[in-house]
């Protein structure tokens, strides 16, 4: 059995100013299986630290937001991940192709479920 990659770290040969980094965070974001991208501004150890914290507080905090992303996990054609952005709960929902009108049903009953999805603050 091949052990399986969860998460890769990119160091840049460089500093980069932040203004001018936005066609890279841009590019990143754009690659297929990529969930999140976030500009690290300390080591990476400290990026992960925080990363499995942030994790941790979603599972205990936001059950529901866990459950929505269990319920979908990471696939080819759809991709529901749970973050915390700058200390606020965050879905990440993406539907690819033919499965995102199938789908869209099942994940809005979901939503409905455990949030208020007639509220912009979820």
């Amino acid at each position: 059995m091949t052990e399986r990659h969860f998460f890769y770290i990119v160091a840049l040969d460089k500093d980069i100013r932040e203004d001018d980094a936005e066609d890279i965070l841009t590019a990143l974001r754009g690659v297929e299986g990529i969930s999140i991208v976030k500009p690290v501004k300390n080591i990476p150890d400290d990026a992960l630290a925080n990363y499995q914290r942030d994790r941790e507080q979603i599972n205990s905090a936001y059950p529901a937001m866990a459950a929505v992303e269990a319920r979908f996990p990471k696939s080819s054609t759809l991709r529901v991940t749970a973050h915390l952005w700058e200390g606020r709960p965050s879905l990440h929902v993406a539907l690819y192709g033919d499965i995102a009108e199938k789908l869209a049903p099942a994940l809005q009953a979901l939503l409905a479920e455990h949030f208020d999805t007639n509220s912009k603050e979820v």
